[in-house]
């Protein structure tokens, strides 16, 4: 293990800051397919394909 996965409280410190960035600067995540556009390219068993075996 590296030494820096030990300090569990920089850890949640860092986390923390990133959180407080992510909200403050950040974007929300928008789709660009919606609706039925959305259900037409992604059906109900989309992930059955999405690995193939092979």
């Amino acid at each position: 293990m590296w030494p820096t996965s030990l300090r569990r409280d920089d850890d949640v410190a860092r986390l923390a800051e990133l959180s407080k960035i992510t909200r403050e600067r950040g974007k929300p995540y928008v789709p660009k397919l919606e609706g039925a556009a959305l259900v037409e390219a992604f059906p109900g068993d989309w992930y059955k394909r999405w690995h193939q075996a092979a």
